[in-house]
């Protein structure tokens, strides 16, 4: 019975260890700015800062100016000039998977560039100490949103050498009166990889067989089928096989499609193509 209860013990604790990270944000609960402790369902989040510029610390922002639902939130600080308030907002324990990426959607809420500087740190030892974290991106507020008040998914690719490791995750905004700073739907999942070797086949008059290899292991792809030369919109059709005979088309036309993958992971790899094809047209084939 011991030797059960030993190995059930150690099963559990094998599986907390290499738990992935998936965090919303959700829930009632705050940061508590005297201990730096944030209870979500992911586990313990850390918030602390540089002590330069206390006045403002990561919090929380509900709808409609977050993300999805509640966002959590850091506001500018201005503080003494030559100096920065730099804010920390640091995940729990978390292990890398192969190929991994850290995923989150984010967003600021000024048109101009104001100076802030967005970076995100990895530590092997601390969850606290700022001094063991490497820094694996940065952004500006220029090159972090595409357009400043509307939310974006980020993709970060961990160093090989964090693979199977784990880490703590921090987010940090380093700013003199700058921007603002809105982070939602965080995890930490193995990359999906991208479909190859595009094929199409068994073309006929309004049709013809799309294919891809499949390297991510993916059930489920999405496909979108342009005019040639045409620009995609990156919104396709979900489909569930590979091969794919698609229908409905022009006789005599040539078309690009593209495709990627939708992993169980909740991701989505990136488009790949276009690869062209073309129906045939009547009296082209014997058929």
């Amino acid at each position: 019975m011991k030797k059960i209860t030993l190995l059930f013990v150690m099963l559990f604790f094998s599986f907390i260890s290499y738990s992935q990270l998936i965090e919303d944000f959700e829930g009632t609960t705050t940061p508590n700015l005297t201990t730096g402790n944030w209870a979500l369902t992911s586990g313990n989040w850390k918030v602390f800062d540089n002590g330069i510029g206390t006045a403002q610390s990561w919090g929380v922002i509900p709808a409609p100016n977050s993300c999805n639902g509640r966002s959590a939130y850091l506001n500018r600080e201005n503080v003494t000039d030559g100096t920065f308030a730099e804010d920390w907002l640091v995940t729990p324990l978390s292990t890398v998977p192969a190929n991994g990426q850290l995923h989150f959607s984010t967003k600021q809420t000024l048109a101009a560039n104001f100076g802030s500087v967005y970076t995100i740190r990895v530590s092997l030892t601390s969850q606290t100490n700022a001094g063991s974290f490497t820094t694996i991106q940065t952004w500006n507020e220029t090159e972090l949103n595409a357009v400043y008040d509307v939310c974006e998914e980020k993709v970060v690719q961990f160093p090989a050498a964090y693979v199977g490791q784990q880490v703590y995750v921090a987010f940090v905004m380093t700013n003199d009166n700058g921007d603002r700073w809105i982070v939602d739907d965080v995890s930490i999942v193995e990359q999906c990889l991208d479909p190859t070797v595009q094929t199409a086949t068994n073309a006929t008059l309004t049709g013809a067989t799309l294919g891809w290899d499949n390297p991510s292991g993916a059930s489920q792809w999405e496909v979108e089928i342009v005019g040639t030369g045409a620009t995609p919109t990156g919104t396709g059709t979900l489909v569930s096989s590979n091969p794919y005979p698609v229908t409905g088309l022009t006789q005599g036309t040539c078309y690009d499609f593209y495709v990627r993958a939708k992993c169980t992971s909740g991701t989505n790899s990136q488009w790949v193509g276009p690869f062209n094809f073309c129906t045939v047209s009547l009296g082209e084939t014997c058929g």
